[in-house]
């Protein structure tokens, strides 16, 4: 999916995404592998975010930042998923959500 979105392609790049978030749904066993799952969640978003699903890009993006303060994630992996919704929340006008998110996220940098 990654090589995908690098060629601006995010209609070819959404079902490897999807097929990663099913394959990684079921091996949710350790820290390391809902790490993963983050992850595979937050690209997934990325690219619904560039073809302007940002309903469905925020969920992705709330559901992995949930997953990383659930399972006491680094600060700094915590601020990025923070940092990532930012991004949404400024790309499709929301600043007051944006401005208090890159707060927070600059806060667990700290």
């Amino acid at each position: 999916g990654d090589v995908f979105m690098l060629m601006a392609q995010p209609e070819s790049a959404q079902p490897l995404f999807d097929e990663a978030i099913l394959v990684l749904q079921g091996e949710q066993d350790d820290k390391p592998a809902h790490m993963h799952y983050s992850v595979a969640l937050g690209r997934k978003a990325g690219c619904l975010q560039d073809m302007n699903n940002f309903d469905e890009a925020e969920r992705l993006l709330i559901e992995a930042l949930d997953i990383r303060r659930r399972i006491g994630a680094p600060d700094n992996k915590i601020s990025a998923a923070m940092h990532n919704l930012a991004l949404l929340y400024e790309s499709s006008e929301r600043m007051e959500k944006a401005v208090e998110l890159y707060k927070e996220s600059l806060e667990l940098k700290r």
